[in-house]
């Protein structure tokens, strides 16, 4: 196991230092020694480390086995659009069109306006609603890891670049064609701003990782182009698996995890960076959700056999339906959102 060293933190949403502790908690990989504290901004409710990692001790948080540096799922190969690509297609116009109200419409209008919230609420609309063919338009991939999702745009005809800090995730990308960039994002952002502006930019899981999300967002915003697109895969802390049991909840992720704002948090972070929101979605896992409730069994003998729900297709489905419930009451612990970069920009004062 390595150490690491850890300085006091303040919210990185509005500035406050004063907390709560919501938990206590060892590294679930079991790399880093010691417990983690997480704490909630008495102010705005986000959660994050306190004290946390210093910036140059991050990369010890990874070890080479890190999953999201090793998954190889998605082959860069060209995609067959469907119907279901065109609806995504439709419905991200539909969002960037403002979502109109239901009563503002001609009447010829109604079945499509119907349509596109109805989609919207399916699998398919939520899980990427940016994968449709992209015509070679520019979009990056911010913490990208061996390329998973940049080769899944790629396949749908998008011009994807990454930048990642691991060297053997950007190794595991570059292997399979894909360009990537090594470095730290934001600080490292130069690298990569050759290759645009962009029309996307993504973040999948990312935002939670970096000290400072409120630079990060900006620096996303500099990077698109005028009224560029934002997709963003996120954990919130207002769901009911934090309140359930926040010590093994499995998106809390010590230490990885900096910083986790609340559902209203992160619409005040994207407003305060210079984002516009189009429309979010709530996006629970179920393999996420039994490796929750896996780690409350650790160390007992049922661990093993929890354990193992989580590669179960029947355990699968039999969570999908409670899921759909809370996500259907905003209880989820992972929001998906798609923001647009706002006409002007604001700065910091």
């Amino acid at each position: 196991m390595t150490s690491v060293r850890q300085i006091p933190t303040r919210c990185p949403l509005c500035g406050d230092v004063r907390s709560r502790l919501v938990t206590r908690g060892a590294d679930r990989l079991e790399r880093v020694e010691g417990e983690f504290s997480v704490v909630s901004c008495r102010s705005c409710g986000t959660w994050r480390l306190d004290p946390a990692p210093i910036p140059a001790d991050l990369p010890k948080l990874y070890p080479t086995d890190y999953e999201a540096h090793n998954r190889l799922r998605e082959r860069p190969t060209p995609v067959i659009p469907g119907r279901t690509h065109t609806w995504r297609r439709r419905f991200v116009e539909w969002a960037e069109a403002g979502r109109p109200s239901l009563w503002s419409l001609p009447l010829r209008r109604l079945p499509d306006h119907l349509l596109m919230r109805g989609f919207s609420r399916t699998q398919y609309g939520r899980f990427n609603p940016l994968a449709y063919p992209g015509d070679g338009r520019r979009i990056l991939d911010v913490g990208c890891g061996s390329g998973d999702l940049m080769a899944q745009f790629l396949g749908h005809g998008w011009s994807p670049v990454g930048i990642e800090p691991s060297e053997h995730a950007v190794a595991n990308a570059k292997a399979r064609g894909l360009i990537v960039e090594q470095g730290n994002f934001p600080e490292d952002a130069g690298r990569v701003a050759e290759h645009g502006p962009f029309y996307a930019l993504v973040m999948s899981n990312v935002l939670e990782h970096l000290p400072d999300p409120a630079l990060a967002l900006r620096t996303a915003a500099d990077l698109l182009e005028p009224e560029g697109l934002l997709l963003l895969w996120v954990p919130v802390a207002d769901g009911w698996q934090q309140r359930w049991t926040p010590r093994t909840w499995f998106n809390l992720d010590l230490p990885r995890h900096m910083s986790i704002c609340t559902r209203r948090g992160l619409a005040s972070l994207l407003r305060q960076t210079g984002f516009d929101i189009l429309a979010t979605w709530p996006g629970t896992s179920a393999r996420a959700v039994i490796r929750t409730v896996a780690a409350r069994y650790k160390g007992t003998p049922r661990e093993a056999a929890v354990g193992r729900l989580e590669f179960s297709p029947w355990a699968l489905r039999a969570v999908g339906p409670i899921i759909r419930v809370l996500d259907a009451m905003n209880q989820g612990d992972i929001e998906i959102v798609l923001a647009r970069r706002a006409k002007e920009t604001p700065r910091p004062s």
